[in-house]
């Protein structure tokens, strides 16, 4: 399991939220098909194709929700 990582719907405009993390497990490196999420970017996050892509990408899947714990140490 790895991550983790924004995963980035079109339905959702493109916005990076903390709900929209998870854990990820890898599928392959191969041209993503419609719906499928990949991995991309110099900041990586995980996109769905919108249609069959014909680039190759890491093609991931989600596994686990990520919580953001914040946690205060002594200075």
């Amino acid at each position: 399991m790895k991550g983790p990582v924004n995963f980035l719907s079109p339905a959702t405009g493109q916005i990076a939220m903390p709900s929209n993390r998870f854990f990820y497990r890898e599928l392959g490196r191969r041209c993503p098909r419609k719906g499928e999420w990949y991995l991309s970017g110099a900041i990586v996050e995980a996109y769905q194709a919108p249609s069959d892509l014909s680039t190759e990408f890491m093609v991931v899947e989600k596994t686990r929700a990520a919580r953001r714990v914040t946690i205060e140490v002594p200075a």
